[in-house]
């Protein structure tokens, strides 16, 4: 599960550092040759607009994944707390459950 929160959050991140890098580039070429024109603003907000749905699911995806890490570590530290973390075989494996 939290193998597949930090992928999932590294997938969003790289779309977010994609579609910045992009919307950085575009924005740029946009503002030095159409800075004037009235249809260019609709398009902006709407880049902009992307760009923080992606922040925000960037973020959600970190925050899952974070939360996950520390669930992940609780456990770790409630296991060898029990002294049920054991790293030798048949040692242990009965009471650990990951889940």
């Amino acid at each position: 599960m939290f193998s597949r929160r930090v992928e999932e959050c590294q997938g969003i991140l790289l779309s977010l550092q994609l579609a910045c890098t992009a919307a950085n580039s575009n924005l740029a070429r946009k503002l030095e040759i159409e800075a004037e024109c009235a249809g260019e603003v609709d398009s902006l907000r709407h880049e902009i607009s992307h760009l923080h749905d992606l922040r925000r699911a960037s973020l959600e995806s970190l925050m899952a994944a974070l939360s996950e890490g520390k669930t992940l570590l609780e456990r770790l530290q409630e296991m060898a707390a029990a002294g049920s973390l054991d790293s030798r075989p048949d040692t242990g494996a009965a009471e650990v459950n990951c889940g």
